[in-house]
């Protein structure tokens, strides 16, 4: 039986390929908590933030993470401003947004 849901969130495993300096990429992972939005809300988000439309979606669904940390191997607690350092990096960006697009959509099942 199906449950319509009013509040719903997920935790999946955010993969991103790192580029490499010889051209080759290494795949980094973190755990991501996500608020699912009613499609009503994407696709204002789409028509009003379509050039970083990536970005806000990420602001807006991304609530917390675990397994990640700083370049010194410290382990850096999910805030805005450690949000805003990640959203910065086109590549990483990119990956997050997918991850939580690709489940909305079923492309992902989780492992």
């Amino acid at each position: 039986m199906f449950t319509i849901r009013k509040d719903h969130s997920f935790k999946i495993t955010v993969e991103i390929p790192v580029p490499q300096e010889d051209g080759t990429f290494k795949t980094e992972s973190f755990d991501g908590m996500f608020e699912v939005i009613g499609q009503d809300e994407i696709d204002t988000m789409m028509t009003t933030h379509l050039a970083n439309f990536d970005a806000v979606l990420v602001r807006r669904v991304l609530k917390g993470w675990d397994r990640v940390k700083d370049a010194d191997g410290e382990v850096v607690p999910f805030s805005d401003k450690a949000l805003d350092d990640v959203l910065r990096v086109p590549y990483q960006r990119a990956a997050i947004s997918r991850a939580y697009t690709e489940v909305l959509s079923g492309a992902r099942r989780k492992n």
